[in-house]
């Protein structure tokens, strides 16, 4: 018997998938990156890309002035003090309609960034501030994917979820883990990319905001493209690998002139927040 292609299911109100964004809120985010044409700390770079993602979330749910329950979602912030939920009060996933209903008012940024022929382009950032980053404390990075393991299996585990699009865990981080590196943060990210629907396993996409230089910046690389920066190379390796059939779009999203071979990683660093949609164009498949 031939078995099914994976992650090709609907996302539809029926079977909604699941989204944990989480964010890197400890003491090293205090360090002025260049973001676009923005200089800030790291926890500014780092609320921009998850409000950026909560909003694109609630637009995609969104029909007819409804939003649906195509999304269940959390925003955990973890530092070396605690794990918290950033979205209500809970360590729990909720709702999408539940985010679109304490939506807050627009703010704007303005930034730039090069296309492709090299020229640098001005353009205008909205964005609803649902989140607010800090830095403070240490970097528990296993704990934080240890913690989303547990949410996700449990999600995974329930009847209306079985054949759901897999979850998404978006890692929003510059990649400083402080209570274990290597194998140890290896391991668990293996145990988080282990849980499953019937439509495949969990997608760890991870965000790095570094010093790497913004020329530099790439979205969905492969191995060869990342940088030989410690902190880069090790959320290379904990990333999933996207299936070969997100190939030729991918090398559309990045706008290559000939389709390559991968596989491709889900992962970026040093976006900007015009790239970020792309990143859930590959984790769904949005149907009325």
């Amino acid at each position: 018997m031939i078995e099914p292609p994976k992650y090709f299911q609907p996302v539809t109100r029926k079977q909604p998938t699941a989204c944990i964004i989480a964010i890197d809120c400890s003491a090293s985010m205090q360090t002025v990156v260049d973001f676009g044409c923005i200089r800030a700390p790291k926890s500014a770079a780092v609320s921009m890309v998850a409000n950026t993602l909560i909003h694109e979330l609630v637009l995609r749910a969104t029909r007819n002035d409804e939003v649906r329950h195509y999304y269940d979602i959390a925003v955990l912030g973890y530092n070396g003090i605690s794990i918290e939920p950033l979205l209500g009060n809970e360590l729990k996933l909720i709702p999408i309609e539940e985010v679109a209903a304490i939506m807050p008012e627009v703010e704007e940024v303005k930034y730039t960034y090069k296309n492709e022929q090299g020229e640098d382009i001005s353009a205008r950032f909205k964005y609803r501030p649902w989140v607010e980053s800090y830095a403070v404390g240490l970097t528990p990075m296993n704990e934080l994917l240890d913690l989303a393991t547990n949410m996700l299996e449990e999600w995974c585990r329930q009847l209306q979820h079985a054949n759901s699009f897999p979850p998404m865990v978006i890692n929003i981080t510059d990649g400083e883990s402080t209570d274990g590196f290597d194998h140890k943060l290896f391991d668990s990210a293996m145990r988080l990319r282990d849980v499953s629907t019937n439509d495949g396993n969990v997608l760890l996409v991870n965000i790095l905001i570094s010093n790497i230089k913004q020329s530099n910046a790439v979205i969905f690389p492969t191995h060869e493209e990342v940088p030989s920066d410690i902190y880069a190379r090790m959320m290379a390796d904990i990333s999933s690998v996207l299936p070969s059939y997100y190939n030729r779009k991918v090398s559309s999203i990045r706008k290559l002139k000939e389709e390559i071979p991968g596989p491709f990683l889900a992962m970026a660093y040093n976006v900007v927040p015009h790239s970020l949609f792309d990143i859930i164009d590959i984790g769904t498949h949005i149907t009325r």
